[in-house]
């Protein structure tokens, strides 16, 4: 048997109710995600629609010290994908990972889907604006316990293992089959 040596988690984070405006080359939209446990984080899963123009994630450590996670100075749809990175990334609580980038819904846009461009509102469609970041991870003491868990062997039951059917599954309610009694019984 092989032993687990990552249990890995994932949390979306999602910014919603934005609209990128026909014709702007340049629209900022941010949003951020507060750690709240020790965790060491695996990967990034950007999605961001058919306009972006660049991505930017970066995270802000309790002491104020900041790093760039990740920086995709030319994004376009077709890269959206997983980002792991090479080792995992320290993130204590209190710590803030900042999502930022920049669409250009203009004409000179070649991925844009509008001709002329028109305004594009937050949404899951191929065509809508998103920002929308999943961020793997695995918390740092995930499997660090106290006092371990050690299972006891289970004394036998007087009768059946514990589930309880109705004695004519196509009545149920209905008693058992001599009409008698309205309980369920126990399967042995």
């Amino acid at each position: 048997d092989e032993e687990i040596d990552l249990l890995v988690e994932s949390v979306a984070v999602v910014s919603e109710d934005f609209t990128i405006k026909a014709s702007q080359n340049n629209e900022r939209v941010e949003m951020s995600y507060t750690v709240e446990e020790g965790m060491s984080l695996i990967a990034l899963a950007p999605q961001l629609g058919p306009v972006p123009k660049d991505l930017e994630v970066s995270i802000t450590y309790p002491d104020d010290r900041r790093s760039t996670l990740l920086w995709i100075p030319e994004f376009k749809q077709r890269w959206e994908a997983t980002y792991r990175f090479e080792e995992p990334i320290d993130a204590p609580v209190g710590s803030t990972i900042s999502i930022v980038t920049h669409y250009d819904n203009s004409e000179d846009n070649w991925d844009n889907p509008n001709s002329p461009p028109a305004d594009l509102a937050s949404g899951p469609g191929l065509k809508e604006a998103k920002l929308y970041m999943t961020i793997d991870y695995m918390l740092n003491d995930h499997l660090k316990v106290e006092i371990p868990f050690v299972p006891r062997e289970r004394p036998e039951a007087a009768r059946g293992a514990g589930m309880v059917f109705p004695s004519r599954p196509d009545c149920l309610g209905c008693g058992d089959a001599g009409g008698t009694s309205n309980a369920p019984h126990s399967v042995a």
